[in-house]
């Protein structure tokens, strides 16, 4: 699990960019120690939290609290969402006694997601842009971000339909991090001894709690970490080796990665990177 270094200015509370799965393949846990929050504006994914597997879609509002770990899951390439991080110290300055008492929680007890209106979410994203395009000032950026931090969560706490959620057996929450830490080397045998389960009790689990087994799991990941690597290759215009970066992601041949590619894809690596 890494813990996220989030670069804000020495003078600003906090800031707000968009995410988006097609900019963002590889997607690890984390955690941090700003207040974070997540309004989702098309597609569909899961974070894992505090034991729980938490559905997200359109319109979804989540808060998550510092030092909390999260990981998202089965992202669909079609998601976005707007984030947004406060420090500390701003929430502290915050007018509103209530809202400041609850914000600055390390482990508020609810993050199970608001569904909030299409108006509410226009208006979410007026303001979105508003703080990242607008050339304000510190003090008045501060201001406006103090406003729109106090929005988000009374829209939270108004919101009356909430989405879905389920608890998680420890095993598959250590079992997600465990993969996410080491999802290139370790074999089923040997994630189920470190859990103390056999593999097949495991792999049960896995696909009834998360919806996929740890293969389409891993092999997902693999593949996302080979996207992003050609990606990255690619933006500093340096030459790429296919083979040798499918080893790199984890795959045991090239005949493998690039069945599993196509699979995926509809097509090989080659074809599908043509610009």
């Amino acid at each position: 699990m890494k813990y996220e270094d989030i670069h804000l200015e020495l003078n600003v509370g906090g800031k707000f960019w968009l995410f988006e799965k097609i900019d963002h393949t590889m997607i690890e846990g984390h955690v941090h120690r700003e207040l974070e929050v997540n309004i989702i504006l098309s597609g569909q994914a899961d974070y894992i939290v505090k034991g729980q597997k938490i559905s997200l879609e359109k319109k979804s509002l989540i808060w998550l609290f510092p030092n909390q770990k999260h990981l998202l899951i089965n992202i669909t390439d079609d998601f976005s969402m707007i984030i947004g991080v406060f420090k500390s110290d701003f929430l502290k300055k915050l007018i509103d006694k209530d809202a400041k008492k609850n914000l600055l929680e390390l482990d508020y007890q609810d993050n199970v997601p608001g569904i909030i209106t299409s108006k509410q979410l226009n208006s979410i994203i007026f303001n979105y842009e508003e703080l990242t395009e607008a050339n304000y000032g510190p003090d008045y950026f501060n201001t406006y971000l103090s406003h729109v931090c106090l929005k988000l969560w009374y829209l939270f706490l108004d919101t009356k339909n909430r989405s879905v959620f389920n608890e998680l057996p420890e095993v598959i929450e250590r079992c997600l991090y465990l993969l996410e830490d080491e999802f290139n080397s370790m074999t089923l045998e040997s994630i189920g001894q470190d859990l103390g389960y056999s593999a097949s009790q495991v792999s049960r689990l896995f696909k009834k709690h998360i919806g996929t087994s740890i293969v389409e799991y891993r092999q997902k990941k693999r593949l996302d970490y080979f996207v992003s690597q050609v990606q990255s290759i690619r933006n500093k215009n340096k030459k790429i080796n296919m083979t040798n970066l499918a080893f790199e992601s984890g795959f045991g041949s090239y005949a493998q990665f690039h069945r599993i590619f196509k699979s995926a894809f509809g097509c090989g690596p080659n074809e599908y990177f043509k610009t």
